[in-house]
C-alpha cells in the first residue's frame, strides 16, 4: 500500500503516556487509516532499498509486536 509515514512524539492512549507513534496516511483526507498506529516506534533497520519501523500495535484490546517494511514506490 502507498501512503505517507508520519512518526512523532504524541500522547498514546494505548500506553497512557507520551510515546513515539508511527502512522500511515493515505491520500484522501476522509480515508480511514489502512494500518493501526505503531506505538513506541523505532527505526529497526535501514538499507539502500528501504527501512523497517518496529513497534507495538493495539488490535481488539491486545498489543502485538509489529514491523513495517517501508520502501520507495516502484
Amino acid at each position: 500500500m502507498r501512503g505517507d509515514l508520519v512518526v512523532g512524539q504524541q500522547r498514546s492512549d494505548v500506553l497512557n503516556r507520551t510515546a513515539s507513534v508511527a502512522s500511515l496516511h493515505t491520500t484522501g483526507a476522509a480515508d480511514a487509516a489502512p494500518l493501526a498506529p505503531l506505538h513506541e516506534a523505532v527505526l529497526a533497520w535501514m538499507g539502500p532499498n528501504g527501512f523497517v519501523v518496529s513497534g507495538v500495535e493495539l488490535v481488539d484490546g491486545v498489543c502485538y509486536a509489529q514491523s513495517w517494511w517501508c520502501r520507495p514506490p516502484a
